[in-house]
């Protein structure tokens, strides 16, 4: 059997896991899944890993709130090295904790995803991950993150990420210039604006009133 995880079958619908995992860490999170969850599954996790996957999705259709099985179908996608599936595992997960809500448990996931992938975040989930950053006063990191959303396909999402960069910039960070570019950058977006125009227009006037003058600047 080696050293990967064996599910056994029960009578129950759902899975359990058996066997070993490599790390204190998983074996804390194997404890967890195991404990009142009726997954299950016959066959290493080794030589299993298609039927487990199959099994897992299907369960999860029936039972979209079912965390452990969204856990379990992460670990199983990535020991497939199925990339594809492996992320979009992740988002689920990353959206079950948004939905929760747990904030933290959603940016961890976040994290893990963010590991050179994060474009194929969808950019709404990314969004609301930004927006909790803000509430949570965490303004620098929001800045960024909504900076990298930009570079999100032209939608709505990408040009509220402008305006929420510039509004932070502007009103917490004392950063007029970089409130003002992102303005801008929100002015030239060929996503539809109507909705946002004015907002647009008073944030790049009251950036520009922000700004050092050039004659104050030289002196």
């Amino acid at each position: 059997m080696g050293r990967g995880i064996r599910f056994k079958a029960t009578r129950r619908t759902g899975f359990c896991l058996c066997g070993s995992w490599n790390s204190a860490q998983t074996l804390r999170s194997r404890r967890k899944l195991v404990d009142g969850n009726p997954l299950c599954l016959w066959r290493t996790l080794w030589s299993g890993l298609d039927e487990a996957a199959a099994a897992l999705q299907k369960h999860l259709a029936a039972n979209p709130s079912s965390l452990d099985a969204l856990n379990l179908l992460q670990l199983v996608q990535w020991r497939r090295l199925d990339n594809p599936s492996y992320l979009q595992a992740t988002v689920q997960l990353c959206q079950f904790h948004l939905k929760a809500p747990d904030f933290d448990a959603a940016w961890k996931t976040f994290e893990e995803f963010n590991t050179g992938s994060v474009d194929k975040m969808p950019a709404a989930t990314w969004l609301e991950l930004n927006r909790n950053l803000e509430s949570q006063q965490n303004f620098e990191r929001a800045v960024a993150e909504y900076e990298r959303l930009v570079a999100a396909p032209a939608q709505k999402e990408s040009l509220l990420a402008l305006l929420s960069a510039g509004r932070i910039c502007l009103r917490k960070l004392n950063r007029p210039a970089d409130a003002m570019r992102n303005y801008k950058a929100a002015q030239a977006s060929t996503v539809p604006q109507l909705d946002w125009e004015a907002n647009i227009s008073m944030g790049i006037q009251v950036a520009e009133r922000a700004q050092p003058s050039a004659t104050s600047t030289l002196k």
